[in-house]
């Protein structure tokens, strides 16, 4: 992290003009399995965070404005917009949200004492494509979690439904993880970015596809 300031003044009229300070701030690539590292001090938001919040909120404001649209004005749906059940079936929409961003804090949540809790559960949340890539990604913490005594927790802070059409839905997620390893006595923060897929079979929605942005 750097800190600039710079100050200029003009003698002619005295005047002093605003300090003005930029921050600047190394990145790493956020993964579901974070590994714990000493926390540094406070440095600001994250800006990819940052992105990921304001691409969220303006996916809401999008939605919301057209459900208004067509919903309250009377103003006839496009065919893209009538395909897109985000944008204009709230309970739906509800419904996959609670769904998905309880799955994705279950999978991505485990302790060292009892991995095989956190698997169990996964196999019932995904499907298809997500259970080979959650393999993949949880053999490396069945493996490395007991001796390091790690646990994750990973809590939802902000989840859009970028498409919702028939038994298929589109999300973007952004979830705080904390993250502490015992051996080390060590615990680490980290935002975890995901693109999710989740598929619906009777009323039940599960994680089919999520890639780590």
């Amino acid at each position: 992290m750097s800190l600039t300031r710079t100050k200029n003044s003009t003698t002619a009229a005295a005047r002093r003009r605003p300090t003005v300070a930029g921050r600047q701030r190394g990145s790493v690539k956020p993964s579901p399995v974070p590994r714990p590292e000493p926390q540094d001090a406070p440095a600001g938001p994250d800006p990819r965070r940052s992105r990921l919040m304001m691409t969220l909120l303006v996916l809401l404001v999008v939605f919301s404005a057209t459900a208004v649209t067509a919903g309250v004005l009377g103003v006839p749906a496009s065919d893209d917009d009538t395909r897109n059940a985000a944008l204009v079936d709230a309970a739906a929409t509800s419904d996959v949200l609670g769904q998905v961003n309880k799955a994705v804090e279950t999978v991505f949540s485990y302790d060292f004492s009892d991995t095989a809790k956190t698997r169990n559960a996964a196999q019932n949340l995904l499907r298809d494509n997500a259970v080979q890539q959650y393999n993949q990604l949880f053999g490396e913490v069945t493996r490395l979690a007991p001796a390091q005594q790690l646990v994750l927790t990973t809590t939802i802070r902000a989840t859009a439904v970028t498409s919702l059409a028939g038994d298929e839905a589109h999300l973007l997620v952004l979830a705080d993880q904390r993250s502490t390893r015992g051996d080390t006595n060590q615990t680490s923060n980290a935002a975890a970015q995901l693109s999710v897929v989740a598929k619906k079979t009777g009323d039940t929605w599960r994680i089919s596809d999520l890639t780590v942005l």
